[in-house]
């Protein structure tokens, strides 16, 4: 149906002017997905899981939840007088608690773990079951499942069984050796605030059959007293004139020149550890993730095809080509100014070197009178699994608080 027909064929069945062209900008939004994944795919799309972390979690014949609790016993704790450590947990009654953890006068940081409580199981000939709870500060703003699969990459733990139960809680087992014991090891990892809680549930495995079902319940009773919502790590605002604005996270590092137009305009966010003065052009392997803003008017823009395209031809001037589509699925919340948006995931292959695989996230916005691009070069999650996981994160922050602002619903030919 040609736009003019659809126009007048709204029109006659009632529908206001501005309503009509409301619609019309759906369409222009299926339009731009349609754009951007046939100028930028490649091939068939590719998975993202990052091997040895897909298993599911073993089936177990559960127990009655009320049954449970009733036959067990509630212990409700406040850890060093911290709310965000607070819990309350349901272990069985023959157990035993550890030295209890009530004083003010503590010490958490980044590195270690702080226990909380231990409970143990009654003496057995096969070793005892214990129940290790403990916490740690959080220094980057990671999901709990990039978090905790960090945390087993630098463990060298091989799991049995991984459950993501939101961005904050995630579920695992796996088989460890202890002193010369072997133990099936539930975990959950659960973030409130800035901090970590780590709930781990020890059970030697000469007692596996009659106890993995008491595990699972004891696991699931697992609750916080009180859920804390708290930034982690800072942010900083960089303001394209009074066109848009963007929150990007503080330890990275902004490169921009003087904006000598208003109908272009771009800048690069870095996350690296140390930017030289003098460097204006960085070198994709120099950073950990490479991120750049591209603000292009629509009174100058021949066309949005011709935008991605000619994006395509200067990221492939670097020496980096554009893959196969990654399998992402997102449900980000953009801000209200912004009328459409997408994101895409693709391989990105270094021309120069056969060694190192990188991942492209692009990102299209609409927002008044402009397009958003939005670029993300990180090593994959294979190539590099913490610095993925710290580019993708910040990357996020950028895309999400990406705000058009009055200057960007400005005509600015008619100034």
């Amino acid at each position: 149906m040609g736009v003019y027909r659809l126009i007048i064929e709204k029109l006659s069945q009632g529908m206001k002017i501005m309503d009509v062209f409301s619609v019309l900008r759906k369409l222009y939004a299926v339009l731009v997905f349609i754009l951007v994944c046939t100028v930028l795919a490649q091939g068939s799309e590719a998975g993202r899981e990052l091997k040895g972390f897909s298993k599911p979690m073993p089936e177990i014949e559960s127990l009655d939840m009320e049954k449970f609790k009733k036959e067990a016993r509630l212990y409700r704790k406040h850890p060093y007088q911290q709310e965000e450590l607070g819990y309350k947990i349901f272990i069985p009654k023959d157990w035993e608690q550890g030295e209890e953890k009530s004083s003010s006068n503590f010490l958490m940081n980044e590195k270690l773990f702080l226990e909380l409580n231990i409970y143990y199981s009654k003496a057995r000939m096969g070793g005892r079951s214990k129940i290790i709870i403990q916490a740690i500060n959080m220094d980057y703003n990671l999901t709990a499942e990039q978090w905790y699969i960090k945390y087993i990459l630098e463990s060298g733990y091989t799991m049995e069984g991984f459950k993501v139960h939101s961005e904050k809680k995630v579920e695992s087992l796996m088989i460890v050796m202890e002193d010369d014991l072997a133990f099936g090891l539930r975990t959950i990892a659960h973030i409130n605030g800035k901090k970590m809680i780590l709930v781990q549930y020890y059970l030697p495995l000469a007692y596996w059959e009659e106890e993995k079902a008491i595990q699972e319940a004891v696991m699931e009773s697992f609750e916080l007293n009180k859920i804390v919502h708290e930034t982690i790590g800072t942010s900083e605002k960089f303001q394209f004139l009074d066109v848009a604005e963007v929150y990007y996270p503080g330890t990275w590092k902004i490169i921009s020149k003087p904006f000598r137009t208003v109908e272009r305009m771009s800048i690069k966010i870095l996350n690296i550890k140390e930017v030289m003065e003098e460097e204006k052009v960085m070198s994709y392997s120099a950073a950990e993730g490479h991120v750049n803003v591209y603000l292009v008017s629509k009174i100058i823009s021949s066309s949005l095809i011709d935008e991605i395209a000619a994006f395509r031809r200067q990221i492939e001037g670097t020496g980096l080509l554009v893959g196969d589509k990654l399998d992402y699925e997102f449900d980000w919340k953009y801000h209200d100014n912004v009328s459409f948006a997408i994101t895409e995931v693709y391989e990105g292959i270094d021309s120069n070197s056969d060694f190192l695989d990188y991942e492209l996230w692009f990102s299209v916005l609409v927002g008044g009178n402009y397009f958003y691009f939005i670029t993300l070069l990180t090593p994959s999650a294979q190539e590099n699994y913490i610095s993925w996981a710290r580019n993708t994160q910040g990357y996020k922050e950028i895309v999400k608080t990406l705000t058009p602002t009055t200057g960007s619903f400005v005509d600015h030919n008619d100034q």
